[in-house]
């Protein structure tokens, strides 16, 4: 009797132990940090590993977790368009041009790291209403100085009409700065990077672009 009493608990130790060893290695496995994984097509209803998900009325895309996005609205050449940016800092982003007079510390010339990122990586989205036609874009919101444009491929999007500026009387902000034209609206997309790694946030974009639904 004690025999079988002993051979059943040595079962039952067995079992158990085994049962735990599974449990540790799943718990292990679960417990990876998380990376950015790439984003399979359009559809967004799933959140690949890494990224999250914006949603405010028809405007839907991916972005990187961790990352800000800010909206707002305003009128240009009397259309309404509103405004994305999406980046990789909570601090704020001063693009070319006329700097903001707090960009420096005062008497200096060190970037008021208190308030402005001086590494960051800024997506850039403008959303403007009313437009069909490239021509019509051009010359209203850019008064003729984009002289011409070609085609611009999105990786997972074959069916949107985009294109990038190929001849312009001065500069656009940001690298790649592409135009998509879907449903009467426009979309300018840009990129816009200083202080990280550029093939890494270029990878990010062509994500953020796959996910986009325009």
């Amino acid at each position: 009797m004690s025999y079988f009493r002993t051979t059943g608990l040595l079962i039952l130790f067995v079992a158990l132990f085994l049962t735990g060893c599974g449990a540790s290695k799943l718990s292990s496995e679960q417990a990876q940090p998380n990376s950015v994984k790439p984003v399979e097509g359009v559809e967004v209803s799933t959140v690949p590993v890494g990224w999250q998900k914006f949603v405010n009325g028809s405007t839907e895309f991916l972005y990187p977790e961790n990352w800000k996005v800010s909206a707002s609205s305003t009128y240009v050449a009397g259309v309404l368009v509103d405004h994305l940016k999406i980046k990789n800092t909570e601090k704020d982003v001063a693009l070319g041009g006329a700097l903001p007079e707090d960009y420096y510390f005062v008497g200096t010339k060190n970037v008021n790291t208190e308030k402005y990122a001086d590494s960051y990586a800024l997506i850039n989205v403008d959303i403007f209403s009313k437009f069909n036609t490239w021509e019509e874009y051009f010359q209203k919101v850019y008064n003729g100085d984009i002289k011409s444009y070609e085609s611009y491929a999105i990786d997972g999007q074959p069916d949107v009409n985009a294109v990038k500026a190929s001849e312009v009387a001065g500069v656009l902000s940001g690298e790649p700065h592409i135009f998509v034209m879907k449903g009467g609206k426009v979309y300018e997309i840009s990129l816009s990077l200083q202080g990280v790694s550029a093939d890494e946030m270029q990878k990010v974009f062509a994500q953020f672009l796959k996910s986009f639904k325009f």
